[in-house]
């Protein structure tokens, strides 16, 4: 995972988060850009995390945006969150997120459609 920065012209720059899915010998299964809301800038992937099913959570810095992506690289959804997260787990039940924002310190789990569970603010 990563991001990649195409020059069209000087005036027009794209930013996109490219994730690919590789199995256990480093084949490439599938890849895929997503292009964030506005174009901005410095959109980063700060963390992911595989489910055992094979989707991947990723969790990005600048929209404060969690994205689910199934096990062949669709979207399933893009959740805002209201913070940065800096690290990010799953089990069968959920997906857990620490990091910061407004307080310093803020740990929220969500289900698997990406609705809130729990937060809570240190």
């Amino acid at each position: 995972m990563g991001t990649t920065t195409s020059f069209e012209s000087p005036d027009l720059v794209s930013w996109k988060v490219w994730v690919l899915g590789i199995d256990g010998s480093g084949n490439l299964l599938w890849q895929e850009e997503i292009l964030p809301r506005n174009n901005q800038r410095d959109w980063r992937v700060v963390d992911a995390e595989p489910f055992k099913d094979g989707a991947v959570i990723v969790a990005t810095s600048i929209g404060n945006y969690v994205i689910r992506i199934d096990s062949s690289g669709r979207l399933v959804w893009a959740k805002n969150i209201n913070f940065i997260p800096s690290d990010v787990a799953t089990d069968d039940e959920a997906i857990y997120m620490a990091g910061g924002g407004s307080v310093k310190g803020i740990i929220m789990a969500l289900d698997g459609s990406g609705n809130p569970i729990w937060t809570n603010a240190y």
